[in-house]
């Protein structure tokens, strides 16, 4: 009986060491994985944040800004902060009161448009002083819920003076 029993606890330490070790490797690989994750992550926000152009991601039906990149400030003169979340819908913000119509139109189209399809347009944009000035821009559907509606679009806008 003695020797049946430390038979079945050798094999039952025998598989808890191979459990704990498939565990082990388990936990490395998600490491790893989490760490290329987050180098892919800081690589697109320094992405984001360089590029020469105002990249914002808005909420498609309530028109809130979830990510205003810095060059809102160099063109606009308006601090990121008074963009995000809280500060109301992009509309309201920066886009100018006789655009606002033509933008709301644009991201509706876009909304229910083909996967992968942009809109263009050009809109007068508001500085910080309130001031308007000619923007081209194009909106594209990001993320769409599980009934294929859109959910958040990418906005990105030119100064229509940079562009050649």
């Amino acid at each position: 009986l003695n020797t049946i029993l430390e038979r079945r606890v050798a094999e039952r330490t025998e598989e808890l060491s191979q459990s704990n070790k498939a565990l082990n490797r388990e936990v490395l690989e998600r490491r790893a994985t989490e760490e290329r994750i987050r180098r892919t992550n800081d690589f697109v926000q320094r992405l984001i944040e360089s590029a020469p152009c105002l990249m914002a991601t808005i909420d498609s039906t309530t028109f809130k800004c979830n990510y205003i990149n810095g060059r809102i400030e160099d063109f606009l003169g308006v601090a990121p902060e008074n963009v995000a979340p809280s500060a109301g819908s992009l509309l309201d913000t920066i886009v100018s009161p006789e655009s606002r119509d033509r933008f709301r139109s644009m991201i509706n189209d876009i909304a229910v448009a083909p996967q992968g399809e942009i809109a263009r347009g050009e809109f007068k944009l508001d500085d910080a002083d309130g001031n308007s000035s000619p923007y081209r821009v194009g909106i594209v559907v990001v993320s769409r819920t599980a009934i294929g509606e859109a959910e958040e679009v990418l906005f990105v806008a030119t100064p229509i003076d940079d562009c050649t």
